[in-house]
């Protein structure tokens, strides 16, 4: 952070602000109270707060904030942007408006398609709308274990580079994994860490005891994977801030406020994150600003909440300093609120100007023009065939026992162990949708190799046609769930014909799509447009039999190794506990 001699001579009555918000009702996030105070703003930065009358000049922008709270702009501690499947600027265009200034973001997905050259293409766009982006490098790409096949590889030569980029906090996604197996890479990683002042920034789902002790003496600085109050608990015990998620895909919320509501624990060590979220709930609900409301209704006071949401973020990134309150020096992120319990934004101040009103921005912001390698980045080296898609047993057998990938919806993300029983035709084990067993596959899309795995999943109970994504972390290969192979092998064909994107299809015929053709992962339509595209495409697949709600936020994070205890790569079935392909045939019958 420079000095700003200018803000100093605002402070100190030499110059006069640029801008001046008089008569609001300041909610101060360090001392957890609400007072009048009027705000002076120079170079888009606060140069005083309280009585500010020395600061109007003839030229200074007053805005009339009577009958309103001034709140600091929020901050998303933990998100992968790109699962939106919008451009960050239409993100920024959509989550600002309704308080959401700031994101705490690895860009791993934009990582693993487009590499560093992409990361700081993304970071470079931002910087352009009312956004902020603060970074944290992969700690590794790919995040899989054993390695999936991705375009552009993240090792500690990125490291260098990227932990030097102005934006950057740290790493990301510091996984229990990679410091209980002693990964050499992410080791290296948090050393260059360390060298540059920053932090790692953790991934510890359900992790306790000797583990829980090493990640944090590994530097572990915060973790979002927290489960329950009890877990989450002995993780600030042992120093490690929780961030408390609540996404499209896991409502983990209810159950980690009873830390607080329950068990007394301070709050100024817990921050607020979405992780992962579709424009459903981005337009329906907001971002950080809908959290922040869900707390509130949860039973916290409107003070703590807000401080959850911007102040305590900020300090377990390392950068309160420049954002998370609104005090002198900091980064003018204003929300002017009319009700605080509501948190109802009227409008917002990012960069000391006034972008926002109402729920919409003032001038929309455009998306740039996106370099070429962004686009036809789905790459397979020929047509997918059915038979691809299927497994084959060399020994004869009229049935086969094999091990399912089972979802449970009362789990979340977590993936449990189903054996079923299903039948062999021609030496090929096929699935029973009668007894609720779909086939799954990934096929690689980044360097054209077409290799493919495949396996068996319960839970999503498609009994006809099939869904695929490109967008799918960790590896953002092409995963497809289908009834029958002649269908998955058409959706993976039509995903490469578009250039990436989100598929339901049925006999052949697509019934809903959403290309996403900028890396095969995001698409520069406005939220709205997204939204309404993903109703559409969830309710097909409905229509195809699933009784998930939003069964795409189930298939994208088939493929992530990190969380217990199946995943899905294009190297196969991934067990969580012991880090290896297995496979998924466990008994061959013959009758």
């Amino acid at each position: 952070m420079y000095i700003d001699r200018k803000l100093i001579d605002t402070a100190l009555e030499r110059n006069p602000a640029d801008l001046v918000v008089l008569g609001g009702r300041l909610v101060n996030v360090y001392t957890h109270s609400i007072y009048d105070a009027d705000v002076a703003v120079t170079n888009g930065r606060i140069a005083a707060i309280g009585k500010v009358d020395h600061c109007i000049g003839p030229s200074t922008e007053i805005i009339d904030a009577k009958g309103l709270f001034l709140v600091p702009g929020l901050i998303d501690s933990h998100i992968h942007p790109e699962v939106s499947k919008i451009t960050l600027t239409r993100m920024a265009n959509a989550i600002v408006p309704r308080g959401t200034t700031s994101l705490m973001a690895p860009l791993d997905q934009i990582g693993v398609v487009t590499g560093l050259e992409g990361m700081r293409f993304i970071l470079d766009e931002v910087k352009k709308t009312p956004l902020k982006i603060f970074h944290s490098s992969p700690s590794r790409l790919p995040y899989t274990t054993p390695a999936s096949t991705i375009a552009h590889n993240f090792g500690p030569q990125e490291h260098l580079i990227a932990q030097k980029w102005p934006e950057a906090v740290g790493i990301w996604e510091y996984m229990a994994s990679s410091i209980e197996d002693g990964d050499p890479k992410v080791l290296e990683a948090a050393d260059i860490t360390f060298e540059n002042r920053l932090t790692p920034h953790g991934h510890m789902p359900v992790i306790s005891g000797p583990v829980g002790s090493a990640c944090a003496a590994a530097g572990t600085r915060d973790d979002h994977e927290s489960y329950t109050a009890e877990e989450m608990i002995e993780k600030l015990q042992n120093g490690i801030y929780g961030l408390m998620r609540r996404g499209s895909h896991s409502d983990n919320l209810p159950a980690l406020i009873r830390a607080v509501t329950e068990y007394q624990i301070p709050t100024r060590h817990l921050a607020l994150c979405t992780d992962d979220t579709d424009c459903i709930d981005i337009t329906e609900l907001g971002l950080i600003d809908s959290l922040v409301r869900y707390v509130i209704r949860l039973g916290v006071d409107p003070i703590t909440a807000i401080q959850m949401g911007s102040l305590n973020a900020a300090e377990a990134y390392r950068v309160d300093h420049l954002v998370g309150s609104i005090t002198p020096g900091r980064i003018a992120d204003i929300l002017l609120v009319s009700d605080l319990t509501a948190l109802k934004v009227e409008s917002v101040l990012a960069n000391g100007k006034l972008v926002a009103k109402n729920g919409q921005m003032l001038q929309p912001f455009p998306s740039p023009e996106y370099p070429s390698f962004f686009l036809k980045t789905v790459k397979l080296n020929h047509a997918i065939v059915p038979d691809d898609l299927i497994l084959k047993i060399e020994k004869p057998a009229s049935s086969a026992k094999v091990l399912c990938i089972h979802l449970d919806l009362n789990e979340g993300l977590l993936s449990r162990r189903r054996d079923v029983v299903l039948p062999v035709r021609d030496g090929r084990v096929y699935c029973d949708p009668d007894q609720g067993v779909d086939f799954v596959s990934v096929t690689e899309r980044h360097t054209g190799s077409g290799k493919t795995s495949s396996a068996f999943i319960s839970g999503f109970n498609l009994k006809r046609g099939a869904i695929a994504t490109s967008l799918s972390p960790d590896d953002d290969n092409i995963i497809c769930i289908g009834a029958t192979a002649e269908d998955m092998a058409f959706a993976i064909n039509h995903l490469q014909e578009i250039g990436g994107g989100q598929v339901a299809v049925e006999n052949g015929q697509v019934l809903a799509e959403i290309p996403l053709p900028l890396g095969g992962l995001m698409a520069d339509i406005s939220a709205e447009e997204m939204a309404e595209s993903e109703r559409k495409l969830n309710a097909a697949a409905r229509y195809l039999g699933t009784q998930l709600q939003r069964p795409f936020f189930f298939l994208i994070f088939l493929s992530i190794t990190a969380i217990p205890d199946y995943a899905m790569t294009d190297e196969g079935l991934v067990e969580h506990s012991s880090r290896s392909v297995i496979t998924p045939i466990l008994e061959l019958i013959q009758s």
